[in-house]
């Protein structure tokens, strides 16, 4: 996921600053997923992975983040695979005034992906 600012435009938080008491601060970009059958997962806390634990919901990770003056990248790791149909991506972000906003993506072309990946550890 990538932000991009205009000059002037408020900045954005990547990480919370301090414990959130009631919910993240305005300049926090809140991302999430949803997928087909109704399992979700966001940027905001929960769904932590365990080691060797298979985990009862969806996992939105974050794995690393970088930046410049007017833009960041974030990159997430997203369990499970989705199941087929439609991917909602789902983003807000309030100091700069962006309401809740959903993009659809077909399933499809993320599991079409997975026949190009190469396990590097396989099971056994």
């Amino acid at each position: 996921m990538s932000a991009r600012l205009r000059p002037g435009v408020c900045g954005l938080a990547s990480r919370p600053s301090a414990p959130w008491t009631q919910g993240p601060p305005a300049d926090f970009l809140r991302f999430g997923f949803q997928y087909s059958n109704g399992q979700k997962a966001t940027n905001q806390g929960g769904g932590a992975r365990v080691a060797d634990a298979v985990p009862d919901q969806p996992i939105l990770q974050p794995l690393g983040v970088s930046g410049r003056r007017h833009g960041t990248d974030w990159r997430y790791w997203a369990w499970p695979l989705p199941p087929a149909g439609p991917v909602s991506l789902i983003c807000q972000w309030p100091a700069p005034r962006i309401p809740e906003t959903h993009a659809d993506i077909e399933a499809a072309v993320i599991l079409d992906a997975v026949d190009d990946c190469i396990d590097l550890w396989p099971p056994g």
